[in-house]
């Protein structure tokens, strides 16, 4: 078991870390943190990878979830196509 703060911490680490341009979205990055500093806690690296691809997925879904939004947005500021008078 691992305490809320140490956890936490880990967390912005790899966060900062995923910044790294090296990988697409953070992806391989953020799962060396995780099971590095996790590793220290006792923590399996199966368990630690596992968390940090759930998050990593989180992260994505929570993006394409405000990617609709903008686009119903902005597809409802559009006013429709006026008809081409000949």
């Amino acid at each position: 078991s691992i305490s809320f703060p140490y956890a936490l911490w880990t967390y912005l680490i790899a966060g900062i870390a995923a910044f790294a341009p090296i990988s697409f979205a953070g992806f391989g990055v953020r799962e060396a943190v995780f099971v590095y500093f996790f590793s220290f806690a006792g923590i399996p690296q199966e368990a630690a990878l596992t968390l940090s691809l759930l998050f990593g997925l989180l992260h994505m879904a929570v993006g394409l979830a405000g990617f609709i939004i903008e686009l119903l947005i902005l597809f409802k500021r559009r006013s429709p196509a006026e008809p081409v008078s000949r």
